[in-house]
């Protein structure tokens, strides 16, 4: 006889919260008009039930990126999160053809290659790993 066991009370816990999440969301958006109120608190929401950080950006009305609102799980790295206000998506970079072609783009893991490729700079590339997207 072989007897495995695994303690998954965290996980049930977590699938328990997704629900909540899903309507904290829905309130939050019937809200307020105010967009970026709306987004920063969705943001807020969705981290760490949904997601361990997250961000928003919009294409403004001249087609230009910006990131309105951001959140990380980890209360001592929201300052060092903050840094990714700075690294914008540019016309080069994949997420920046998403958001302007409204095209989907399906990237099933980030590989190192495409971190190089989104990466504006030496610093933003570090910046990205540091965020550990490989370990999805």
């Amino acid at each position: 006889m072989v007897v495995n066991s695994r303690d998954i009370s965290e996980r049930k816990r977590t699938e328990a919260c997704i629900p909540a999440a899903f309507g904290e969301i829905s309130t939050v958006l019937v809200d307020s008009l105010d967009y970026k109120a709306t987004l920063a608190n969705i943001a807020r929401l969705a981290v760490p039930t949904l997601a361990d950080f997250c961000f928003f950006d919009v294409v403004t009305a001249d087609e230009k990126i910006q990131r309105i609102a951001w959140q990380h799980k980890d209360s001592e790295k929201q300052a060092w999160f903050a840094q990714v206000q700075h690294y914008l998506p540019q016309h080069q970079h994949p997420i920046a053809a998403t958001l302007l072609t409204h095209e989907a783009n399906y990237v099933p893991q980030v590989s190192d290659a495409w971190m190089q490729a989104a990466a504006g700079d030496a610093e933003e590339l570090q910046f990205l790993r540091d965020l550990r997207f490989a370990l999805w």
